[in-house]
């Protein structure tokens, strides 16, 4: 498994814009599940929210040199990935079984899209935290990892008896090492400066 790439949004945007093709595809992977999960919200088909997610990535990289705040990308995509599901969903509107007259204001489409029940700052720190648990638990030896995707990833959650046939430990040392490997996976993500 190689080791996630831990420079800063600043770096990568930096190295991007320098011609570094694994600055951008690092930058990719840690933003897409929040992009993508932004149409989703709306409402928008998964091949929907997919083609959003391009359109949003095409944006940022023709705007990363224009990027005031290279620290709060998060907080750009997301805006970004809400104007672009709103611009869909006046299309759709317009062009798909849903007739709209002329007359149809901007705000009227606006108000017909689901309520966004956190704000982008929250959904940006909510993503962040989740991808620096995601660096933290690839930075852990494997039997911890997988105890702890088997605990708490895998659904339904397997049984005390298949987790022991499944990493070769007794039952009884289950919670134990889980313990352990929840502490080791608290150091990581405090030497990775999250949360």
């Amino acid at each position: 498994m190689t080791k996630p790439d831990l420079r800063s949004d600043k770096e990568l945007i930096k190295a991007c814009l320098a011609g570094d093709a694994r600055a951008w595809d690092t930058l990719i992977e840690r933003y897409q599940r929040l992009v993508y999960s932004v149409p989703m919200r709306y409402g928008v088909s998964p091949d929907d929210a997919a083609d959003i997610m391009q359109d949003v990535f095409i944006l940022l990289f023709r705007n990363l040199h224009a990027l005031r705040d290279a620290d709060k990308i998060a907080s750009w995509l997301i805006t970004t990935t809400q104007r672009e599901s709103w611009r869909w969903k006046k299309r759709e509107s317009k062009f798909g079984s849903k007739v709209v007259q002329e007359s149809e204001k901007d705000e009227d489409i606006l108000a017909s899209l689901p309520d966004n029940r956190e704000s982008p700052e929250e959904t940006a720190l909510r993503m962040e935290a989740q991808q620096t648990i995601r660096d933290a638990l690839s930075l852990l030896e494997d039997r911890c990892r997988e105890l702890l995707r088997l605990l708490f990833y895998e659904h339904p959650r397997p049984s005390y008896k298949s987790i022991s046939r499944a990493l070769g430990i007794p039952e009884g040392a289950i919670g134990p090492t889980r313990a352990r490997c929840l502490k080791k996976l608290k150091e990581i993500v405090a030497r990775l400066g999250g949360m």
